[in-house]
């Protein structure tokens, strides 16, 4: 096997660093947005639609895309590290699921449902709720797998 890095290279650190901050564009918006609409909901009301609308672009045109980028950052990572990763690792193949599994909720579920809340769907408002709870936990998970590394 051709070792392209090892962990402690700096074309490594430079694909890690890359791989955190696509993680936190990613999953920011997860955090941030259920705060900001139940503001705007209280003191602006009439602002709800347009920043509906914004929140669909930004999930399609930002934060899917990050999402996209970290799971593609952390295979690179896997490959970089030579015999340090392996994708047979317990942790690793784990946080690939999840991965996966956030990346579908996001794309099956939130962003479509955001789409409905923009369209004047107020019920889609609860499935965005529920969907976003569940990425969250998964993120929580993909957190945890990442820092302990079980099965490393």
């Amino acid at each position: 096997m051709i070792v392209l890095a090892d962990t402690g290279s700096i074309s490594y650190k430079i694909v890690l660093f890359l791989h955190i901050i696509s993680a936190f564009v990613a999953f920011a918006p997860g955090f941030v947005n259920p705060v900001v609409n139940a503001m705007g909901r209280q003191s602006a009301p009439e602002a709800m639609k347009p920043l509906a609308d914004l929140q669909v672009r930004a999930g399609r045109t930002l934060y899917l895309p990050a999402l996209v980028a970290t799971g593609i950052l952390g295979a690179g990572l896997v490959v970089m590290s030579g015999e340090t990763w392996k994708f047979s690792q317990t942790w690793v193949s784990l946080a690939f699921l999840c991965w996966i599994a956030v990346g579908l909720i996001v794309a099956l579920k939130i962003i479509p449902s955001e789409k409905a809340v923009a369209a004047g769907d107020e019920a889609a408002a609860k499935a965005v709720a529920m969907f976003g709870g569940i990425a969250h936990l998964l993120f929580a998970v993909l957190i945890y797998l990442m820092v302990f590394k079980p099965g490393a």
